[in-house]
């Protein structure tokens, strides 16, 4: 069974396009990744739809949700 990270690390690995980057816990996906905000919703929605959940609207920023560790942590409170 795959931890809550190693899913969230596939379902962004599944949307940047630069395939060579490494993610690890603090990987910062505007930053690190050079996301835009199309692919950051992707990713959000592929989130959501994973895990069957939803984030809050207050948490639905390129700032509350930018690193790996964060959406990680949020996942789990929700869940």
């Amino acid at each position: 069974m795959q931890s809550i990270e190693d899913k969230v690390i596939n379902i962004i690995s599944n949307n940047v396009l630069n395939k060579e980057i490494v993610i690890d816990k603090n990987t910062n996906l505007v930053q690190d990744l050079a996301l835009d905000s199309i692919v950051f919703i992707q990713i959000i929605l592929d989130i959501e739809t994973e895990f069957e959940i939803e984030f809050p609207d207050e948490l639905l920023t390129m700032d509350s949700l930018s690193s790996l560790n964060t959406i990680v942590s949020i996942i789990k409170n929700i869940i």
